[in-house]
């Protein structure tokens, strides 16, 4: 009878590790990026959150323009943003409904959000396009970004699985003994 009981719970455990394993959700797992643009006309600064937005699990970015070498927001920017993955445009704000290219930030501050699909290298690319409304030859800062699991999800499902079965042991034996 125990035997039995402790295959159940091996079987138990590697099912839902299975299962948990195949559901991650993917997430940048970054902190602030700061760059310079090819040009060095303006800082790019990008804050990803990975909070859920609207029960999707997407990354917000907060993307801020500043004045180079310092922290000094620079306003109306024209700009673009695209995430790039394996050398291929996956997502380009611009292109959104409801946008106009390019994209135009009067407080010198955006927010952009992307659902990752998958996991792995990608790169954001944004291209500004406008100063001050007026219009400059376009220039690029560009940041490598890594798409991760949310949470080491195999790990995380033996641990609950393991945790399962101690507790069904150990409940069999309390029943037992009361017998």
């Amino acid at each position: 009878m125990k035997s039995n009981l402790i295959i159940i719970c091996v079987v138990i455990t590697f099912l839902v590790a299975g299962i948990l394993t195949t559901s991650s959700v993917a997430y940048a797992e970054t902190s602030a990026m700061r760059g310079s643009s090819d040009r060095k006309n303006i800082d790019v600064l990008i804050e990803p959150d990975p909070t859920p937005i609207e029960n999707k699990e997407q990354t917000t970015f907060k993307v801020a323009f500043l004045q180079p070498g310092t922290d000094a927001i620079v306003q109306h920017i024209d700009y673009d943003f695209v995430i790039m993955k394996d050398g291929e445009e996956i997502f380009r704000a611009s292109a959104q409904p409801g946008q106009q290219q390019p994209i135009h930030s009067t407080e010198g501050i955006a927010t952009i959000s992307y659902k990752f699909e998958d996991q792995g290298d990608y790169s954001i690319q944004v291209t500004i396009s406008g100063i001050r409304f007026l219009p400059i030859e376009p220039e690029t800062a560009t940041f490598p970004l890594k798409v991760t699991p949310e949470f080491p999800v195999g790990a995380a499902a033996i641990f609950a699985s393991a945790a399962l079965m101690f507790a069904v042991i150990m409940a069999t034996n309390i029943i037992k003994r009361k017998v």
